[in-house]
C-alpha cells in the first residue's frame, strides 16, 4: 500500500523521470521497428530490381 502522505517531491520527480524515460524508450523502439520494416521492404525491392536487370541482360 502506498502512503501518499509520506510521498515527497524528490520521490515524485524520480518517478516522473523514470516514467518519461520508459515512454521515450517505447517511442524510440516503435520507430526503430518501423525503420527496420522499411529497410526490409527496400531490400526486397532491390533484389527484385536486380533480378529483373539480370533477366534483361540475358536477352
Amino acid at each position: 500500500m502506498i502512503y501518499w502522505s509520506s510521498f515527497i517531491w524528490e520521490v515524485f520527480a524520480t518517478l516522473a523521470t523514470g516514467l518519461a524515460a520508459v515512454a521515450a524508450a517505447l517511442v524510440i523502439g516503435l520507430r526503430q521497428m518501423g525503420i527496420a520494416k522499411d529497410q526490409v521492404a527496400i531490400a526486397d525491392r532491390q533484389s527484385r530490381i536486380l533480378a529483373n536487370q539480370a533477366h534483361l541482360e540475358e536477352l
